[in-house]
């Protein structure tokens, strides 16, 4: 399956969510994120 294969599947599943509704990926996405940018937040989580 391509990339964009994926990529429109995920757009279609993510669509019919419910209004304020969270996206696991994304949250996941965005603590790495702050981990790996924020030396003091890592710390705290170790």
């Amino acid at each position: 399956m391509s990339a964009a294969a994926v990529l429109d599947e995920y757009d279609e599943v993510t669509a019919l969510s419910q209004p304020g509704a969270y996206d696991p990926a994304w949250i996941l996405t965005a603590a790495a994120d702050l981990l790996e940018d924020d030396a003091e937040a890592l710390e705290a989580g170790a």
